[in-house]
């Protein structure tokens, strides 16, 4: 088993490295990364600015002291509530969108660079593609946020602290249904962006290319997410060490030290350009998978790490 394990990591490493040297070969992934950075950072500050709004039109009565700490009691206007309800809606939603076209653009932008394809491999050329097929992005993301809600609900959450079983075997379900829906749409965005197809076929389309190629085992759905959790630890790791100095600073001089803010927020942004360039990695490989499951072509990485990633 262990043996598997470190099979899996260097398997999966070496496909990483091998999707660094394709986006390497050709710069204009790294601006598909910086929109997908510049993306992450909009949805953050829409969510916060959606925050602010709801605190701002809260009216505060007063406040509770508990053994946990103080406890704010106020009142929302019906009206702010349904424009914070609405407005966090359509954020998320447009997020949703604006995702799914960028991968549909990485993708054909990727196809064009593993065929080798000059005549196509415009950023431009890869952005319009997929802008005209936001038709089908939009019934796929409506379709994904319909049944994730679906899966949320049946999922549940604790109310207490307190062990229920049926809360156990609510979350457990909820959890194999996530997993089963992420394998069955794994390939979704690419069907839709070579294929225009609807949600529904698209669906049925991916499900069939995985089982078709690689098995119903598949599990290197989540082999980035060791790189993913490797970025969040640096980052944690690197902010723990600077944040005492702050922390000293301030309280001496009552403001905030300019350089160790600075070097904090240059961490988080070359850490947020990192995961927007992995995810990028990502959805190369996925598009490889694409052509390997479709027409048993292996372009941009060796064979042997194609049919390995999914057993």
């Amino acid at each position: 088993m262990i043996g598997t394990m470190f099979a899996r990591l260097k398997n999966g490493f070496a496909i990483m490295v091998q999707a660094f040297s394709l986006m390497h070969e050709h710069k204009a992934f790294y601006w598909f990364a910086g929109l997908l950075m510049f993306s992450y950072a909009a949805i953050m500050g829409a969510l916060a600015s959606c925050a602010v709004y709801l605190l701002r039109g809260t009216t505060w009565t007063h406040t509770t002291q508990t053994v946990h700490g103080t406890v704010y009691h106020g009142t929302i206007e019906p009206t702010v509530m349904l424009n914070f309800i609405s407005s966090f809606l359509m954020i998320l939603l447009a997020h949703a969108l604006w995702k799914n076209l960028l991968e549909i653009a990485i993708s054909t932008y990727a196809a064009a660079a593993m065929h080798q394809n000059y005549s196509q491999l415009h950023m431009s050329k890869a952005l319009w593609s997929a802008l005209k097929a936001s038709w089908y992005v939009l019934c796929w993301v409506l379709f994904d946020t319909t049944i994730g809600l679906a899966i949320g609900a049946i999922s549940g959450k604790r109310e207490n602290d307190r062990f229920s079983i049926l809360d156990a075997i609510r979350h457990m379900v909820g959890s194999l249904l996530s997993m089963a829906w992420s394998v069955c749409t794994f390939l979704v965005p690419q069907v839709i962006a070579f294929e225009r197809r609807g949600a529904f076929s698209s669906i049925r389309t991916s499900f069939a290319l995985i089982k078709k190629t690689f098995g119903e085992t598949l599990s290197a759905n989540f082999m980035f997410s060791f790189f993913y959790s490797a970025i969040g630890i640096v980052v944690i790791l690197l902010v723990a060490l600077f944040a005492p100095l702050i922390t000293q600073v301030t309280q001496a001089s009552s403001s905030l030290p300019l350089f160790p803010v600075l070097i904090i927020s240059l961490i988080l942004c070359l850490a947020a350009f990192a995961s927007a360039a992995l995810t990028v990695a990502r959805i190369i490989f996925k598009t490889s998978v694409y052509f390997y499951a479709k027409d048993n072509e292996c372009l941009g990485f060796d064979a042997s790490l194609i049919t390995q990633s999914f057993r």
